[in-house]
């Protein structure tokens, strides 16, 4: 699973405000399986950690996403139905100085 977030502008009640675009993209076929990837988008009002548990509900595994630390719940070992494995980006890594 590979997450990534992109902040948009958006119009609430008069006013721009900054919402999220969050591109989601799951491939668990195996090498050379022709099954497609599938992947979707998702515009939300914030980076809340709380919307990331919702939308992978039973998924675990591994996961590629932005470090950001309102996902650590997701990485804690009693998640269930199990943890995820973190795959950051390299980008990111050297931001955080990892």
């Amino acid at each position: 699973m590979h997450l990534h977030d992109t902040p948009v502008p958006v119009l609430t009640k008069g006013k721009t405000g900054t919402g999220r675009l969050w591109t989601m993209e799951r491939d668990d076929r195996p090498f050379g399986r022709p099954r497609a990837a599938g992947c979707g988008p998702l515009l939300l009002p914030d980076r809340s950690g709380a919307h990331a548990e919702t939308w992978l509900g039973d998924f675990h595994g591994l996961v590629q996403a932005e470090t950001f630390p309102r996902f650590g719940r997701l990485y804690e070992p009693g998640r269930k139905p199990g943890p995820l494995r973190e795959a950051t980006s390299w980008a990111h890594n050297r931001q955080r100085g990892g």
